[in-house]
């Protein structure tokens, strides 16, 4: 299911325990912004930022996953996830060296 290959990936977190039919909401460690922008760059439509309506989930993403996506395209949605690296890195500098 989606909930669960998403919830596999490191610094992902799923938001409510309950049950859900086809959304789930999504904790990132990273801002949203940044994983959407790398998902459309690979062309995948990510999900949903809640950050402009509940500022409060401003780190979620609203994910949605209907009959109409194969296990196959679950699996290409986390392994996206897994390779933009969604978990912020250690002494990672927040700017960016011009140096070779």
């Amino acid at each position: 299911s989606l909930m669960d290959k998403v919830n596999a990936v490191p610094g992902v977190q799923q938001v409510f325990e309950r049950p859900v039919f086809h959304e789930a909401l999504f904790r990132f460690e990273l801002p949203v912004t940044d994983i959407l922008r790398e998902l459309a760059a690979q062309g995948i439509v990510g999900g949903v930022s809640l950050a402009d309506d509940y500022p409060e989930l401003g780190n979620c993403l609203l994910v949605c996953a209907t009959e109409t996506r194969t296990a196959a395209d679950l699996e290409t949605y986390a392994n996206a996830l897994r390779k933009i690296g969604v978990r912020p890195r250690a002494n990672q500098s927040p700017v960016e060296t011009k140096l070779k």
